[in-house]
């Protein structure tokens, strides 16, 4: 089990962000998920600090992953920022994003449940410097 690190979860697909929560939580992360990512957005700029790591969908409606990571890092520069993704994302868009903004780590879909939590662990993990 982890510490109580902060992560919030932003998918237009409810399913996913229940499935989320729910084994986040049982590996001891406190988790606020969000299914529309500019109400997510505004919710992290008023709250930006209360957050050790940021767990996003790519292909979302009003703003896509790639656009909430580059408003996020705008917000909050060292946080650690994870995209998950169904699709291949075409690999001169991919550059031209990975360029201009960091992204600590990609999670393919689909995906077994607990490679959620290993991932977001092993983010942490260094993070926390343990």
């Amino acid at each position: 089990m982890t510490t109580q690190a902060r992560i919030l979860v932003v998918d237009d697909e409810e399913d996913v962000l229940m499935i989320a929560r729910r084994i986040l939580e049982k590996w001891g992360y406190i988790v606020d998920t969000f299914n529309k990512p500019d109400r997510a957005l505004g919710h992290f700029e008023r709250n930006s600090q209360a957050y050790d790591l940021i767990l996003c969908d790519v292909r979302m409606p009003i703003l896509s992953g790639f656009e909430f990571a580059a408003l996020v890092r705008r917000v909050n520069p060292t946080i650690k920022l994870l995209l998950m993704t169904a699709f291949e994302a075409d690999s001169d868009t991919l550059k031209q994003f990975l360029s201009t903004v960091k992204i600590d780590d990609m999670l393919k879909k689909p995906y077994v449940i607990t490679d959620i939590c290993k991932i977001v662990d092993r983010h942490l993990t260094k993070l926390n410097g343990r």
